[in-house]
Protein backbone atom coordinates (compact mmCIF):
# COMPACT_ATOMS: atom_id res chain seq x y z
CA UNK A 1 0.00 0.00 0.00
CA UNK A 2 1.54 3.25 -1.17
CA UNK A 3 0.27 6.73 -0.31
CA UNK A 4 1.86 10.03 -1.34
CA UNK A 5 0.72 12.51 1.31
CA UNK A 6 1.48 15.94 2.62
CA UNK A 7 1.20 16.57 6.34
CA UNK A 8 -2.24 17.63 7.48
CA UNK A 9 -4.16 16.49 10.57
CA UNK A 10 -7.13 15.36 8.46
CA UNK A 11 -4.93 13.42 6.06
CA UNK A 12 -3.01 11.78 8.90
CA UNK A 13 -6.20 10.74 10.71
CA UNK A 14 -7.75 9.42 7.51
CA UNK A 15 -4.67 7.31 6.75
CA UNK A 16 -4.68 5.92 10.28
CA UNK A 17 -8.35 4.98 9.91
CA UNK A 18 -7.73 3.35 6.50
CA UNK A 19 -4.80 1.32 7.82
CA UNK A 20 -6.76 0.21 10.89
CA UNK A 21 -9.65 -0.93 8.70
CA UNK A 22 -7.40 -3.04 6.48
CA UNK A 23 -5.56 -4.52 9.45
CA UNK A 24 -8.85 -5.44 11.13
CA UNK A 25 -9.99 -7.38 8.08
CA UNK A 26 -6.82 -9.47 8.07
CA UNK A 27 -5.32 -8.12 4.86
CA UNK A 28 -1.53 -8.47 4.90
CA UNK A 29 0.34 -5.46 3.54
CA UNK A 30 3.31 -3.15 4.03
CA UNK A 31 2.90 0.64 3.92
CA UNK A 32 5.10 3.04 1.97
CA UNK A 33 4.43 6.70 2.74
CA UNK A 34 5.84 9.28 0.33
CA UNK A 35 6.08 12.70 1.99
CA UNK A 36 5.93 14.95 -1.06
CA UNK A 37 6.04 18.06 1.17
CA UNK A 38 9.13 16.59 2.90
CA UNK A 39 7.60 16.89 6.36
CA UNK A 40 8.01 13.40 7.73
CA UNK A 41 9.04 14.93 11.06
CA UNK A 42 5.52 16.28 11.56
CA UNK A 43 4.04 12.79 11.22
CA UNK A 44 6.52 11.50 13.78
CA UNK A 45 5.73 14.37 16.12
CA UNK A 46 1.98 13.70 15.81
CA UNK A 47 2.15 9.97 16.59
CA UNK A 48 5.59 8.34 16.47
CA UNK A 49 4.39 5.06 17.97
CA UNK A 50 1.78 4.62 15.21
CA UNK A 51 4.27 5.61 12.52
CA UNK A 52 6.97 3.23 13.74
CA UNK A 53 4.46 0.38 13.94
CA UNK A 54 2.56 0.88 10.67
CA UNK A 55 4.85 2.67 8.19
CA UNK A 56 7.52 0.34 6.85
CA UNK A 57 9.06 2.99 4.61
CA UNK A 58 8.63 6.75 4.98
CA UNK A 59 10.43 8.85 2.37
CA UNK A 60 10.81 12.63 2.21
CA UNK A 61 10.72 13.28 -1.53
CA UNK A 62 9.09 15.83 -3.82
CA UNK A 63 6.97 14.81 -6.77
CA UNK A 64 3.58 13.55 -7.86
CA UNK A 65 2.47 10.08 -6.86
CA UNK A 66 3.61 7.83 -9.71
CA UNK A 67 6.78 9.77 -10.44
CA UNK A 68 7.61 9.73 -6.73
CA UNK A 69 7.18 5.96 -6.53
CA UNK A 70 9.30 5.43 -9.63
CA UNK A 71 12.05 7.54 -8.03
CA UNK A 72 11.85 5.48 -4.83
CA UNK A 73 12.09 2.21 -6.75
CA UNK A 74 14.74 3.18 -9.28
CA UNK A 75 17.03 4.88 -6.76
CA UNK A 76 16.39 2.27 -4.05
CA UNK A 77 15.19 4.80 -1.49
CA UNK A 78 13.11 2.16 0.38
CA UNK A 79 15.61 -0.34 1.72
CA UNK A 80 14.63 -3.95 1.12
CA UNK A 81 11.52 -3.19 -0.92
CA UNK A 82 11.10 -5.67 -3.79
CA UNK A 83 8.02 -5.64 -6.00
CA UNK A 84 8.20 -9.39 -6.45
CA UNK A 85 7.42 -9.82 -2.73
CA UNK A 86 3.86 -8.61 -3.34
CA UNK A 87 0.76 -9.67 -5.25
CA UNK A 88 -0.37 -6.09 -5.82
CA UNK A 89 0.75 -2.49 -5.33
CA UNK A 90 -2.12 -0.20 -4.29
CA UNK A 91 -1.40 3.46 -5.06
CA UNK A 92 -3.90 5.54 -3.09
CA UNK A 93 -4.42 9.29 -3.20
CA UNK A 94 -4.22 10.91 0.21
CA UNK A 95 -7.94 11.80 0.35
CA UNK A 96 -9.49 8.36 -0.26
CA UNK A 97 -11.71 6.90 2.48
CA UNK A 98 -11.78 3.09 2.34
CA UNK A 99 -13.10 2.53 5.88
CA UNK A 100 -16.51 1.30 4.69
CA UNK A 101 -15.34 -1.00 1.89
CA UNK A 102 -15.22 -4.80 2.06
CA UNK A 103 -11.55 -5.54 1.24
CA UNK A 104 -12.00 -9.32 1.03
CA UNK A 105 -14.80 -8.88 -1.51
CA UNK A 106 -12.76 -6.35 -3.47
CA UNK A 107 -9.63 -8.49 -3.60
CA UNK A 108 -11.63 -11.60 -4.47
CA UNK A 109 -13.41 -9.97 -7.40
CA UNK A 110 -10.18 -8.32 -8.48
CA UNK A 111 -8.39 -11.67 -8.63
CA UNK A 112 -11.29 -13.30 -10.49
CA UNK A 113 -10.96 -10.71 -13.25
CA UNK A 114 -7.31 -11.68 -13.99
CA UNK A 115 -6.73 -8.01 -14.87
CA UNK A 116 -3.34 -6.37 -14.32
CA UNK A 117 -4.56 -2.90 -13.30
CA UNK A 118 -7.74 -2.59 -11.24
CA UNK A 119 -9.55 0.11 -9.29
CA UNK A 120 -12.66 0.19 -7.12
CA UNK A 121 -15.62 2.27 -8.20
CA UNK A 122 -16.26 5.21 -5.89
CA UNK A 123 -18.36 8.22 -5.04
CA UNK A 124 -16.94 11.61 -4.20
CA UNK A 125 -17.74 14.45 -1.87
CA UNK A 126 -18.77 17.68 -3.55
CA UNK A 127 -15.83 20.09 -3.31
CA UNK A 128 -17.90 22.77 -1.63
CA UNK A 129 -18.91 20.35 1.15
CA UNK A 130 -15.51 18.72 1.79
CA UNK A 131 -15.02 20.61 5.06
CA UNK A 132 -18.19 19.02 6.41
CA UNK A 133 -16.71 15.51 6.30
CA UNK A 134 -13.04 16.15 7.05
CA UNK A 135 -11.77 13.96 9.87
CA UNK A 136 -15.29 13.26 11.14
CA UNK A 137 -15.49 9.78 9.56
CA UNK A 138 -19.23 9.22 10.23
CA UNK A 139 -20.76 5.79 9.67
CA UNK A 140 -22.64 7.23 6.71
CA UNK A 141 -21.92 10.28 4.63
CA UNK A 142 -25.07 12.25 3.83
CA UNK A 143 -25.99 11.57 0.21
CA UNK A 144 -26.61 15.31 -0.24
CA UNK A 145 -22.85 15.80 0.13
CA UNK A 146 -22.00 13.29 -2.60
CA UNK A 147 -21.76 13.36 -6.36
CA UNK A 148 -20.77 10.90 -9.07
CA UNK A 149 -17.13 10.97 -10.14
CA UNK A 150 -16.25 13.14 -13.11
CA UNK A 151 -15.77 10.02 -15.24
CA UNK A 152 -18.90 7.79 -15.42
CA UNK A 153 -16.73 4.66 -15.65
CA UNK A 154 -15.87 5.15 -11.94
CA UNK A 155 -19.49 5.40 -10.73
CA UNK A 156 -20.53 2.20 -8.91
CA UNK A 157 -22.91 -0.06 -10.79
CA UNK A 158 -24.25 -2.10 -7.90
CA UNK A 159 -25.63 -4.84 -10.13
CA UNK A 160 -22.11 -5.56 -11.45
CA UNK A 161 -19.08 -7.18 -9.87
CA UNK A 162 -16.40 -6.27 -12.41
CA UNK A 163 -16.29 -4.27 -15.63
CA UNK A 164 -13.37 -4.36 -18.06
CA UNK A 165 -12.43 -0.83 -19.12
CA UNK A 166 -10.00 0.79 -21.60
CA UNK A 167 -8.23 2.71 -18.84
CA UNK A 168 -8.01 2.91 -15.05
CA UNK A 169 -7.77 6.38 -13.56
CA UNK A 170 -4.70 7.28 -11.55
CA UNK A 171 -6.60 8.14 -8.35
CA UNK A 172 -6.37 4.70 -6.62
CA UNK A 173 -5.15 1.94 -8.95
CA UNK A 174 -4.21 -1.54 -7.78
CA UNK A 175 -1.39 -2.71 -10.06
CA UNK A 176 0.31 -6.07 -10.50
CA UNK A 177 4.01 -5.63 -9.67
CA UNK A 178 5.13 -7.02 -13.03
CA UNK A 179 2.95 -4.44 -14.81
CA UNK A 180 4.33 -1.60 -12.70
CA UNK A 181 7.91 -2.77 -13.20
CA UNK A 182 7.42 -2.93 -16.97
CA UNK A 183 6.01 0.59 -16.92
CA UNK A 184 8.88 1.95 -14.81
CA UNK A 185 11.41 0.21 -17.06
CA UNK A 186 9.90 1.95 -20.08
CA UNK A 187 12.31 4.76 -21.09
CA UNK A 188 9.64 7.25 -22.13
CA UNK A 189 6.42 6.32 -20.29
CA UNK A 190 7.01 8.85 -17.49
CA UNK A 191 7.23 12.39 -18.83
CA UNK A 192 10.14 14.51 -17.55
CA UNK A 193 7.76 17.01 -15.99
CA UNK A 194 6.36 17.52 -12.50
CA UNK A 195 3.05 15.86 -13.32
CA UNK A 196 1.42 12.44 -13.61
CA UNK A 197 -1.05 13.60 -16.27
CA UNK A 198 -1.34 11.27 -19.22
CA UNK A 199 -0.03 8.17 -17.45
CA UNK A 200 -3.44 6.56 -16.98
CA UNK A 201 -4.23 7.17 -20.64
CA UNK A 202 -1.41 4.85 -21.76
CA UNK A 203 -0.68 2.29 -19.04
CA UNK A 204 -3.47 -0.18 -19.84
CA UNK A 205 -2.54 -0.55 -23.49
CA UNK A 206 1.18 -0.40 -22.71
CA UNK A 207 0.81 -3.14 -20.08
CA UNK A 208 -1.19 -5.32 -22.45
CA UNK A 209 1.59 -5.07 -25.01
CA UNK A 210 4.54 -5.37 -22.64
CA UNK A 211 3.29 -8.38 -20.66
CA UNK A 212 1.26 -9.88 -23.51
CA UNK A 213 -2.25 -9.70 -22.04
CA UNK A 214 -5.54 -9.24 -23.91
CA UNK A 215 -5.98 -5.46 -24.19
CA UNK A 216 -9.72 -5.75 -23.49
CA UNK A 217 -9.09 -7.56 -20.20
CA UNK A 218 -5.95 -5.90 -18.85
CA UNK A 219 -7.80 -3.19 -16.88
CA UNK A 220 -10.95 -3.39 -14.77
CA UNK A 221 -13.20 -1.59 -12.30
CA UNK A 222 -14.65 -3.47 -9.31
CA UNK A 223 -18.14 -2.24 -8.53
CA UNK A 224 -19.80 -3.67 -5.44
CA UNK A 225 -17.14 -3.74 -2.71
CA UNK A 226 -17.68 -0.16 -1.52
CA UNK A 227 -18.74 2.37 -0.71
CA UNK A 228 -15.40 4.07 -1.22
CA UNK A 229 -15.32 7.85 -0.99
CA UNK A 230 -13.03 10.37 -2.62
CA UNK A 231 -13.12 13.15 -0.03
CA UNK A 232 -11.91 15.71 -2.57
CA UNK A 233 -9.48 17.62 -0.36
CA UNK A 234 -7.83 19.09 -3.47
CA UNK A 235 -4.65 19.54 -1.47
CA UNK A 236 -2.29 19.54 -4.46
CA UNK A 237 -4.49 21.89 -6.47
CA UNK A 238 -4.42 25.08 -4.42
CA UNK A 239 -5.18 28.32 -6.21
CA UNK A 240 -1.57 29.42 -5.82
CA UNK A 241 -0.34 26.39 -7.75
CA UNK A 242 -3.20 25.59 -10.10
CA UNK A 243 -1.72 27.45 -13.08
CA UNK A 244 1.66 25.73 -12.81
CA UNK A 245 0.00 22.34 -12.24
CA UNK A 246 -2.11 22.73 -15.38
CA UNK A 247 0.86 23.87 -17.45
CA UNK A 248 3.08 21.00 -16.35
CA UNK A 249 0.16 18.60 -16.72
CA UNK A 250 -0.49 19.62 -20.30
CA UNK A 251 3.19 19.15 -21.14
CA UNK A 252 3.17 15.69 -19.58
CA UNK A 253 -0.02 14.75 -21.41
CA UNK A 254 1.44 15.93 -24.72
CA UNK A 255 4.53 13.82 -23.98
CA UNK A 256 2.38 10.70 -23.54
CA UNK A 257 0.61 11.40 -26.83
CA UNK A 258 3.89 12.01 -28.63
CA UNK A 259 5.75 8.92 -27.46
CA UNK A 260 2.82 6.55 -26.96
CA UNK A 261 0.23 7.67 -29.46
CA UNK A 262 -0.77 4.09 -30.26
CA UNK A 263 -1.42 3.30 -26.60
CA UNK A 264 -3.00 6.62 -25.68
CA UNK A 265 -6.68 6.35 -24.83
CA UNK A 266 -8.43 9.61 -25.63
CA UNK A 267 -10.72 11.37 -23.18
CA UNK A 268 -13.92 9.88 -24.66
CA UNK A 269 -12.90 6.58 -23.04
CA UNK A 270 -13.82 8.10 -19.69
CA UNK A 271 -17.28 9.16 -20.75
CA UNK A 272 -18.99 5.77 -20.67
CA UNK A 273 -19.53 3.15 -17.99
CA UNK A 274 -19.50 0.12 -20.30
CA UNK A 275 -17.52 -0.20 -23.49
CA UNK A 276 -17.98 -2.11 -26.75
CA UNK A 277 -15.63 -5.07 -26.81
CA UNK A 278 -14.92 -4.94 -23.06
CA UNK A 279 -16.91 -7.78 -21.56
CA UNK A 280 -18.66 -7.45 -18.19
CA UNK A 281 -21.35 -10.11 -18.68
CA UNK A 282 -19.42 -12.79 -16.82
CA UNK A 283 -19.23 -10.61 -13.78
CA UNK A 284 -22.66 -9.17 -13.16
CA UNK A 285 -25.68 -10.01 -11.04
CA UNK A 286 -28.38 -9.47 -13.67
Amino acid sequence: MYVAAQYDDNIAELLQANVKHLRNTGISFDLLLGHYDQKKKKWLKKDKSWYDKEVKWGVDLEGFKVHLLADVVQKKRAEGMQFEDYDWVWMLDEDIDITRMNPSLFFGDMESSSAMIVAPAFLQVKPETTVAVKAKNPDRIDEKLLEDPYYPMNTPQWDHKVRYVPLVEIIMPMVRPQALKAFFDCPDCLAPYNSDWGIDHIWCAYTAKSVQVDETKVCAVVDHSGPIYHLNYGSTRTKAKSGDIKSEGNKADDWAKKYHGEEYRTSHAHKSADFDGYDSKLFNFR
